[in-house]
């Protein structure tokens, strides 16, 4: 039977032109997208704006506090660490690696939730029941205790890192797909598809994906954060990125007996992942706001 395609108002797609000039009524989204922008910007560009070698270690600079502080070193803005590595050089490249830690796990997770949550929202009865509850299992374990299992058990690396946030991180995309996938199977557009014999894949990712995608951005937003949190938290354990990849928990880790005397070591990092945090939260909570049409109207 030829393909089929089944238009309906939910899968009408949206004016970019629109999209952006609504985008300016909610700042917050504005802000944290500029903020991310920059982050990624200064940290992918790393190697061009900031040459020196985040691993170079020098025992004579070892210690130095920022630039600003007394006995500061201009050559190190942000001082040293214990080795002697330049702060500033660490915190950018840690940047990259937690972003991309942080970003390929979101890809991952959301892309195998969003599909486990179409077909158990979609097919139902004993499908439907088995993936929920493997749904409601995974989501019923803390994440960080689950990872930290998960990872003690397969060893610590940035492979395993990534595969234990996975794991940890695709019950949310499931469970948000699934309960909209139930609500939106009964709807006219898709019962027409199912007359006219569309395939089931077709259905399922040309004709509810598109309903779907505003939730998701904003999960995926919301999971960024949680995730970023989450790969920091084990690197701060020992059980995240390797120590000779250098990752922004791997600072926190590497400055808490030094935090007395020189707070720097810690607080640098932890600024910077909270910067970052915030920045996706704040695009999260204005993309909601956005796509969200009882909020929207008022």
């Amino acid at each position: 039977m030829a393909d089929v395609t089944v238009s309906s108002p939910e899968t009408a797609p949206r004016k970019p032109v629109s999209f952006f000039r609504q985008l300016r009524r909610y700042p917050s989204a504005l802000v944290g997208g500029v903020m991310l922008v920059a982050i990624l910007a200064v940290t992918l560009l790393a190697p061009v704006l900031f040459g020196q070698d985040p691993m170079l270690q020098d025992i004579m600079a070892r210690m130095r506090p920022p630039s600003w502080y007394a006995g500061g070193d201009p050559n190190h803005l942000l001082g040293t660490d214990q080795v002697g590595r330049d702060t500033l050089a660490r915190v950018l490249y840690g940047g990259r690696t937690d972003l991309f830690v942080a970003g390929l796990t979101v890809l991952l997770s959301g892309s195998f939730g969003i599909t486990m949550g179409l077909i158990a929202g979609y097919v139902g009865g004993r499908v439907d029941y088995w993936i929920s509850t493997l749904i409601y299992a995974v989501w019923s374990f803390p994440t960080i205790l689950l990872a930290l299992v998960i990872v003690a058990v397969l060893g610590a690396g940035l492979p395993n890192l990534i595969l234990a946030l996975v794991i940890t991180s695709w019950a949310p995309f499931a469970r948000l797909v699934r309960s909209q996938t139930v609500a939106l199977r009964e709807r006219e557009f898709v019962e027409a598809a199912n007359a006219l014999g569309a395939p089931t894949r077709r259905i399922l990712f040309r004709h509810l994906m598109p309903n779907l995608m505003s939730s998701i951005l904003v999960i995926a937003t919301n999971e960024f954060g949680h995730v970023l949190l989450s790969a920091a938290a084990l690197s701060f354990l020992g059980l995240g990125v390797p120590p000779e990849i250098p990752s922004w928990g791997g600072m926190l880790n590497e400055a808490r007996n030094y935090l007395l005397g020189m707070a720097w070591m810690a607080v640098i990092p932890g600024v910077a992942i909270f910067v970052t945090v915030l920045s996706v939260n704040l695009i999260g909570d204005g993309l909601r706001d956005l796509l969200d049409p009882r909020i929207r109207n008022n």
